[in-house]
C-alpha cells in the first residue's frame, strides 16, 4: 500500500484546511480537516493533533476494532473544542494491511474509492443538500434556509462539525457517521475536502488517476488539475486531499 497527500490555497484570506498521514504496525491511518470561523485554523490543527495522537495510541490495542477506536478518537477530539462561532469538519480513516478500511465523517469531506476505473462515493456529504441531514435539523427545530442552517443571524453550511456550538440548539451535531466498505488490490482511496469535489466530481477524479501506477502518480495528476483550474477559478476554496493506492 503506498500513501500521498497535497494540500491548495485557494482564493481566502487563510489557510483553513489541513491533513495527516502516518503508519503503525502495518496499519495506515490519516485525516482531512476544513476549519471555517475566525479560529478556523486552529480548531482544524487541534482536532487533527488530538486524532491524530489517539490513533496512534488506540490502534491494535486488544478488543478494540476499527470501528471503535474512530468513535473514540472522534469524541474525545469534539469534546476539547468549546468555540461557538467556529469549527470544523473531520474525515479520518484507519487502513489495515490486508485492505480492512474504516472511515470516520463529520461535516462535508468525502472519500471515494476508485476501483476498475470507477467511483464510489463512500461517505455522505454533511450539509443542507442532504435530504436525510436536512430532514434530521428541520426535526431538531432547525431552520434551513438556501444553503445554510440558520441560528438567529448567523449562518452554516454544514451540518456535523467539531465546534459551532452555537448551532447545536439547530441541529448541528459533532457525531461521525462510520463507514466499513470493502477495498482489493488496485484500488485508489481519495481522501478531500469539499474544495476538492467543488471542482472535481467523482467520475471526473476516477478518470484522473485510474490507470496510474502509484499513489504518489495519483496525487500528482489530481494536484495538476487542481492547480489548472486554480488559474481560471479566483473563488476557489482551500483544498486538501490524501491518496491511498492498496
Amino acid at each position: 500500500m503506498e500513501i500521498d497527500f497535497f494540500s491548495y490555497q485557494g482564493d481566502r484570506e487563510s489557510m483553513q484546511v489541513c491533513s495527516f498521514i502516518a503508519s503503525r504496525s502495518k496499519i495506515f491511518f490519516g485525516g482531512v480537516f476544513d476549519g471555517h470561523g475566525e479560529s478556523g485554523m486552529e480548531i482544524a490543527e487541534l482536532a487533527m493533533g488530538s486524532i491524530r495522537s489517539d490513533l496512534e495510541f488506540f490502534t491494535g490495542q486488544c478488543g478494540l476494532t476499527a470501528k471503535h477506536v474512530l468513535e473514540i478518537v472522534c469524541d474525545l477530539a469534539s469534546r476539547q473544542i468549546f468555540s461557538h462561532f467556529s469549527g470544523t469538519t473531520a474525515l479520518c480513516f484507519i487502513l489495515r494491511e490486508d485492505g480492512k478500511l474504516a472511515v470516520a465523517n463529520t461535516g462535508d469531506s468525502r472519500l471515494v474509492i476508485v476501483s476498475g476505473g470507477a467511483a464510489w462515493q463512500v461517505t455522505d456529504d454533511h450539509n443542507t443538500v442532504n435530504e436525510n441531514e436536512a430532514k434530521r435539523v428541520i426535526k431538531s427545530g432547525g431552520v434551513i434556509f438556501g444553503n445554510y442552517i440558520w441560528n438567529g443571524d448567523r449562518g452554516l453550511m454544514c451540518i456535523r462539525s467539531f465546534g459551532d456550538r452555537h448551532f447545536n440548539e439547530s441541529g448541528v451535531i459533532s457525531t461521525p457517521e462510520i463507514f466499513e466498505p470493502e477495498v482489493k488490490s488496485g484500488d485508489f482511496i481519495i481522501a478531500g475536502t469539499d474544495g476538492l469535489w467543488n471542482e472535481i466530481n467523482n467520475a471526473e477524479a476516477a478518470e484522473i488517476v485510474s490507470g496510474k501506477s502509484t499513489a504518489k502518480e495519483a496525487k500528482e495528476a489530481l494536484a495538476n488539475a487542481i492547480c489548472e483550474i486554480g488559474e481560471d477559478n479566483c473563488d476557489m476554496d482551500n483544498i486538501t486531499f490524501i491518496v491511498l493506492k492498496i
